[in-house]
């Protein structure tokens, strides 16, 4: 199957096809919006996505063209089609390489993660980064491997050099009532509250909170 997904402790992971059409009504999106909405159903706690093409790159192919649309076509669908369905259901992290680096961005309240460091020749940081992607949050251009670790409570991905050194981290909690994202930035914040999430306190208070 060349898209398809499982499900691991109540957290579902889907596989994407970025080579395979995915604009909306194709047979693949009208697939992954059912998947999607019937996470819910499932009681899924978080939802992740993996596919090829990286949606948003400070590097060469997050390059955008004379109108300020990315140039290449799964780039551009990917985020006129598909980023409206991951935010409409709250998808927690998107995983994908094609730009040989890393970079983790956070788009409301979603986390990108463009994970292409396994070994072929290492993409620069372009200097159009800025405007090829406003939502860049790390990114260093280095051989790299990620671990997802999954446990009932929370899902903890970490990144490593070839050296065993972690070059970054994100953590996502669940308590079982509701989720818990880690805000970077007030930026951040705005988002979060754009797109819905009513309750957001800081840090210091989740221990009355939950």
């Amino acid at each position: 199957e060349r898209y398809y997904y499982f499900d691991f402790l109540n957290n579902r992971f889907i596989f994407l096809d970025s080579n395979l059409d995915y604009s909306k009504g194709s047979e693949q999106y009208q697939w992954l919006k059912k998947t999607l909405e019937k996470s819910k159903e499932d009681k899924i706690n978080n939802i992740f996505i993996s596919m090829h093409h990286s949606l948003f790159s400070s590097s060469r192919h997050g390059r955008l063209n004379e109108k300020g649309l990315p140039r290449e076509k799964p780039i551009y669908i990917g985020r006129r089609d598909l980023v409206p369905l991951f935010e409409k259901y709250k998808v927690t992290a998107v995983f994908a390489g094609h730009d040989h680096t890393y970079e983790r961005s956070v788009k409301n309240g979603i986390v990108y993660i463009t994970a292409g460091g396994a070994g072929a020749p290492l993409y620069p940081k372009m200097k159009t980064a800025k405007l090829q992607n406003p939502y860049s949050k790390f990114y260093k251009s280095i051989e790299h491997y990620l671990i997802v670790n999954v446990d009932k409570n929370k899902v903890n991905i970490e990144v490593y050099d070839l050296n065993g050194n972690k070059i970054d981290a994100k953590e996502f909690d669940w308590d079982g009532c509701h989720k818990i994202y880690l805000l970077e930035s007030n930026e951040d914040r705005y988002q979060a509250i754009k797109i819905g999430y009513e309750k957001i306190f800081p840090i210091s208070e989740l221990e009355y909170i939950y």
